[in-house]
């Protein structure tokens, strides 16, 4: 008879498949938790020395006294032994090992291994079988060896080999959050609190532990999951703005973990800080930053000189696509030396590509968190445009055809010679238009004596929409100053085109730029002009005659 180790539940349930798990399967290394990036210092929590846990250190006294105060008394989260831990109820949620029917019991052969290892091997076992966590059984079946894996700080970590168990267990669909979309939603917050929770046992390895344990925190967080934290398998981060919500948020957290009867590792939690590593990326209250040691890493590379090695490098880059611009355009050439059953060839197009890319990661982009603005242009304006239709706009609705022959007629009529007397106030509507028929502008002037003029001009070369809301401007300055007018008021729909001319926007685009300075030289020549924003349902007739000429 052998004698092995059974994996007891925390709350030492006398159901032998019913196992407290808080594993990620993927086996993450002890770095790869969340981390902050500014400097921390300690803090006393309990009567005990080894009692404390870690804030920022850059904070000043009052929202430090009152972070401090907060932690103390809420220092009952807090675990610093296996011991204290009570454990979540197997009612509320255990682990069950459930076996394929039909599949045959394995039991691995006994391993041998160093002096060293056997020893904390046996130390380890003493701790788990003190805290109660785990029971000397007598089990003829599913028998697997343990591997101990030294962690980066130079103790120990005991796993087991679940290579075959892992074989007959089938796969649980719970899935685990998107990545994106936790970075999405921790970035732009001022402060963040990383923390982790204790681990009691953590059999490494043991398939579906993970999605067990995602699902025990997505259904105890249930309340405050979104608003106030974001959770990973045991990483937890708390984010606010202010130490006070701060602080608010954490006792919510704190709350439901006391409920739930789980307790954090104070030596892995760091509260208050400004920015810190989650999941691979830096979070900043500015936005998502690359990690560093990811872009190093690429940017120390060499050019590959074999298909391995282009793979080495495309996983890398591929794990920091969102910091590429144009991320699948710039790989193409890359990707094209994988295709299978060609012999590797590095082109130069291949060698620009590679150099291209090792510069975007020596100063890789950060990704500024979206500010959601409302706009006063209705939505309908914008959903019946021809040119937002896209893929439908073979099946848009046609234009109007009538009103196209009355602004060719009118045109038509326009008299060529200025009025007699150009001295009154003028008033300008212009609009441009681009879609994918073309591009054009639409002038309405309108002066003395109720004369109205009406334009619609077509362009030879595409342009943009920006592009042609300022032809469409310079054009109508241009027929006023044609009709000797003197004072001139200009409308507009374009408040990006308003703003620069009227210095309120920077221009920062070297082509607007230039189309700046030309209109500001034209209004230079009138005794008064004025450039206004207007809502699009104002500068419908002008947007009429721009769409009639850019098809």
């Amino acid at each position: 008879m052998k004698i092995v180790l059974e994996w007891r539940s925390i709350r030492h349930s006398d159901a032998v498949n019913a196992l407290d798990l808080d594993l990620d399967p993927r086996g993450r290394c002890e770095h790869m938790g969340p981390h902050p990036a500014e400097d921390l210092k300690e803090i006393q929590l309990g009567c005990r020395p080894e009692q404390t846990t870690k804030i920022r250190t850059a904070m000043n006294h009052e929202e430090e006294d009152l972070l401090v105060a907060f932690l103390k008394a809420n220092h009952d989260v807090f675990t610093w032994s296996a011991q204290d831990m009570p454990g979540v109820d197997p009612d509320f949620m255990c682990h069950r090992l459930s076996i394929e029917q039909g599949a045959k019991p394995v039991t691995q052969k006994k391993r041998k291994q160093g002096e060293e290892k056997s020893e904390a091997a046996r130390e380890e076992t003493r701790k788990l079988l003190s805290a109660g966590f785990v029971r000397e059984v007598q089990y003829p079946t599913w028998l697997a060896n343990v591997v101990m894996v030294k962690k980066p700080n130079g103790k120990w970590r005991m796993c087991t080999d679940y290579t075959d168990r892992n074989k007959a267990c089938p796969k649980d669909p719970y899935p685990l959050p998107n990545i994106d979309r936790l970075v999405d939603s921790i970035a732009g917050f001022a402060l963040l609190s990383f923390m982790d929770a204790y681990s009691g046992v953590m059999p490494f390895g043991l398939k579906n532990a993970g999605a067990t344990y995602q699902r025990l925190m997505d259904k105890i967080f249930q309340g405050v999951l979104g608003a106030d934290v974001e959770v990973y398998v045991d990483d937890m981060v708390v984010k606010s703005q202010g130490v006070a919500e701060h602080c608010e948020a954490l006792g919510r957290v704190f709350h439901t973990l006391r409920k739930h009867q789980l307790r954090l590792n104070p030596g892995k939690c760091s509260f208050g800080v400004h920015a810190g590593k989650f999941l691979g990326f830096m979070l900043t209250e500015r936005g998502i930053e690359a990690n560093l040691e990811k872009c190093q890493a690429v940017t120390n590379m060499r050019s590959p000189q074999s298909v391995k090695e282009v793979q080495q490098f495309m996983g890398k880059v591929t794990a920091l696509s969102r910091f590429i611009s144009k991320a699948a355009e710039t790989t193409t050439p890359l990707f094209a030396t994988l295709k299978k059953g060609g012999k590797f060839t590095w082109m130069a197009e291949c060698e620009e590509a590679f150099l291209r890319l090792k510069a975007m990661m020596a100063a890789p982009l950060v990704l500024i968190c979206p500010s959601p603005v409302r706009t006063d242009l209705p939505i309908r304006k914008v959903l019946r445009k021809p040119d937002m239709a896209r893929r439908m706009v073979a099946w848009s609705a046609q234009g109007h055809v009538k009103a196209q022959a009355l602004a060719d007629f009118i045109t038509e009529l326009t008299p060529e010679g200025p009025p007699t007397d150009s001295k009154g106030e003028w008033y300008l509507s212009v609009d441009g238009s681009t879609n994918q028929s073309g591009s054009g502008v639409g002038v309405i002037l309108e002066g003395l004596d109720g004369v109205l003029i009406e334009k619609s001009l077509h362009f030879d070369f595409r342009a943009s929409n920006n592009q042609a809301e300022y032809e469409a401007l310079l054009a109508g300055m241009r027929l006023a100053r044609d009709l000797e007018a003197r004072s001139l008021t200009a409308k507009n729909d374009l408040k990006l085109v308003m703003g620069q001319v009227n210095n309120e926007y920077q221009t920062r685009d070297p082509q607007m730029a230039k189309y700046r300075e030309r209109a500001v030289k034209l209004a230079a020549k009138f005794e008064k002009f004025e450039l206004i924003h207007v809502l699009r349902d104002q500068n419908e007739w002008a947007d009429l005659l721009a769409k009639l000429a850019s098809t």
